[in-house]
């Protein structure tokens, strides 16, 4: 997650000891968190996504990377 900084308000929930996501790993939202996009295209999100299950359907194979370990 190194790789996406925290916007404003995730950086103030990471840092107040009075918020349930006080020092959690990961934190992140719409605005500054990672985001699904296809390495060939412009596709992004939701679009991205109907465009990978349309592959599907069509018998076509996909990989997915993902941030976890």
């Amino acid at each position: 997650m190194k790789s996406f900084p925290m916007c404003a308000a995730c950086a103030a929930e990471y840092h107040d000891r009075a918020s349930r996501r006080y020092d959690a790993q990961p934190i992140a939202c719409h605005d500054c968190g990672p985001q699904v996009y296809l390495l060939e295209g412009t596709l992004r999100g939701a679009d991205a996504i109907r465009a990978v299950r349309r592959a599907l359907c069509e018998g076509k194979i996909a990989a997915v990377k993902g941030i976890g370990g």
